[in-house]
């Protein structure tokens, strides 16, 4: 069975070839996709687990109705973007890298801002946290 393999600019089919011969091309994608669904899985328990911990029980559906939302969004435009732009194979892992490592240097930078307090006002989770009381011993349980 042949596979057709876009290798040009705007989709035109340039070859055709059995799938043995894709070699580390596909492996590397597969490799690729499984981190970016690693990644998007494990930030979405993240924000779900924050919500729950930071949000007040009446605005959490609304919370979870934004993000999930966005997020849904995000994957669309993607998927979007993968049909309407045709590139070769290269191209899109380079562009996926790219993307990836933007996305680590605002994890990075964000993570240090978070630890200096230093975040900006209008960020969620900026300001200061109440402290929640110790849990004391009453005369009673002691």
């Amino acid at each position: 069975m042949d596979v057709d393999v876009v290798l040009g600019r705007r989709g035109r089919r340039r070859r055709q070839c059995r799938p043995d011969q894709l070699g580390p091309a596909l492996g590397g994608g597969v490799l690729i996709a499984a981190g970016i669904g690693l990644a998007a899985g494990s930030g979405k328990l993240a924000f779900d687990s924050m919500v729950q911990r930071d949000v007040p029980p009446l605005a959490r559906g609304r919370a979870f109705a934004r993000f999930e939302s966005g997020f849904q969004l995000s994957w669309a435009m993607g998927g979007l973007l993968a049909v309407l732009v045709p590139m070769a194979l290269s191209t899109g892992f380079v562009t996926i890298g790219g993307i990836g490592l933007l996305g680590a240097l605002a994890f990075a930078r964000g993570s240090v801002s978070a630890r200096r307090g230093t975040l900006p006002a209008w960020w969620p989770g900026s300001a200061p946290r109440p402290l929640r009381p110790s849990p004391q011993k009453s005369e009673a349980n002691r």
